[in-house]
């Protein structure tokens, strides 16, 4: 055997004895599911899990005690669990409803404690296709360990009907004494210790497997009020980036994106296409507003493709959609009453530009007959005209407009006629 080939078996010889040392056979290792079930914390389980699994502990015990949550970070939960090499035993202390059921189920053992209860998975939104796949999730996870689908499927459908147990229009729910009498459950206990002795393992070390600090901040910014209130933020920052050009409203907006963005990547839920598709996105808009102004293609094209990218790292399905939605409504109704309030604001005055459409000049109350003196007169343009903005006519400024056209700020201009108190000008020859 030449020297190559017994040094690359003594390679594994040590591989195999370092993972040998690092096992640990006699560990039941405890991850806690608790509080919303959001994609930060489907990020910790998958991670701990796996990390179980590596140490070759005997067993992982998953405390449940939550009211639910997202759906998607709930599968991915449970995929995990179906990957794992050792067993797998749900302890719901209190309750595992909704997104919360749906993992206790995916788990080969289930153990409950007195007054907890299992269930009331109904989704929202309640369409008929939703009802549909939660319910195909809940009835194959009964099937897969041999447990009543009908029960299962009652969780989710309000129309399905169980003699004893459920009438039509309700959502099934439970009771610890229930879940056993149905064997949804294996056992009523109370503590750890318990468990433990009844699966034979009361020999066994109890190891918690905790969240990281990464991962708690990844729990935070991807919860759904932190990540709603980031993503209103981050477009807010924008639509007023886009009037003020002072880059404080866009680097505020950004830095909330940015944290947006990051916790959905470490929670390994978001691809960096979707990035780098925002990032096309903020760059047509800067082409539309300080390459080639006017036009509007690259800002349409643009604004596409931010909200495409909030789409996709929001999940890519109708909660996604109306989480965007409601984000970007209330951004848009904070940004309309910035707009309406916040330019009678000396310190807001300064760093706006006046291009915003309700910009408020010192000619704005000035009378029609006025403005008709100033038709065919000269000036020039204090700020970009989008069409709207500034101009200066003899040492006054006016809210002026354009035809449609885009006239940058310092560009000269001629009064064509007026409306109401705003001017319309075009480029002077």
């Amino acid at each position: 055997m030449s020297l190559l080939k017994i040094g690359f078996f003594s390679i594994l010889i040590l591989i195999g004895l370092f993972n040998r040392l690092q096992a640990n056979p006699d560990t039941v290792y405890r991850i806690k599911i608790e509080g919303t079930i959001d994609l930060g914390l489907s990020h910790y389980v998958s991670r701990a899990i796996t990390e179980a699994n590596n140490q070759a502990g005997k067993a992982i015990l998953l405390e449940i005690n939550t009211f639910g949550g997202r759906v998607d970070a709930a599968t991915q939960i449970r995929d995990a669990i179906y990957q794992s090499r050792i067993p797998v035993v749900a302890f719901i202390h209190t309750r595992a409803w909704s997104a919360g059921a749906l993992i206790a189920l995916a788990c080969p053992h289930i153990i409950m404690s007195d007054g907890s209860s299992i269930g009331a998975a109904e989704p929202i939104p309640t369409t008929p296709k939703t009802i549909s796949a939660i319910e195909g999730e809940f009835r194959s996870e009964a099937e897969r360990y041999q447990r009543d689908s009908d029960i299962a499927g009652g969780m989710v459908n309000p129309n399905v009907e169980i003699k004893g147990l459920k009438r039509k229009g309700e959502i099934l729910t439970l009771t610890f004494n229930q879940a056993v009498k149905y064997h949804f459950a294996e056992k009523i206990l109370n503590s750890e210790q318990e468990v433990l002795a009844f699966y034979h393992w009361d020999h066994a070390t109890l190891s918690d497997l905790s969240l990281t600090r990464s991962e708690r901040l990844t729990r935070f910014i991807t919860g759904p009020d932190v990540s709603a209130i980031l993503l209103t933020i981050g477009i807010l920052g924008i639509q007023i980036e886009i009037i003020t050009q002072h880059a404080i409203a866009g680097i505020f907006g950004l830095i909330a994106l940015g944290l947006f963005f990051g916790g959905h990547l470490i929670a390994n839920v978001s691809d960096t296409w979707f990035v780098l598709l925002f990032v096309l996105g903020i760059g047509l808009l800067l082409f539309e507003l300080h390459v080639l102004p006017g036009h509007g293609i690259s800002g349409i094209l643009g604004v596409c493709s931010i909200l495409l990218s909030f789409f996709f790292v929001l999940g890519g399905n109708g909660s996604a959609l109306r989480e965007e939605a409601l984000s970007l409504g209330a951004s848009t109704a904070i940004f309309l009453l910035l707009l309406r309030f916040l330019p009678k604001a000396p310190l807001f005055r300064k760093l706006i530009l006046e291009t915003a459409p309700v910009a408020i000049a010192t000619s704005l109350k000035e009378v029609p007959h006025e403005l008709e003196s100033l038709i065919g007169k000269t000036g020039s343009a204090v700020s970009d005209l989008r069409p709207s903005g500034i101009v200066i006519i003899e040492n006054k400024r006016y809210s002026a407009s354009t035809e449609g056209g885009y006239l940058p700020a310092g560009a000269k201009i001629i009064v064509s006629s007026y409306q109401g108190s705003t001017l319309t000008v075009n480029k002077a020859d």
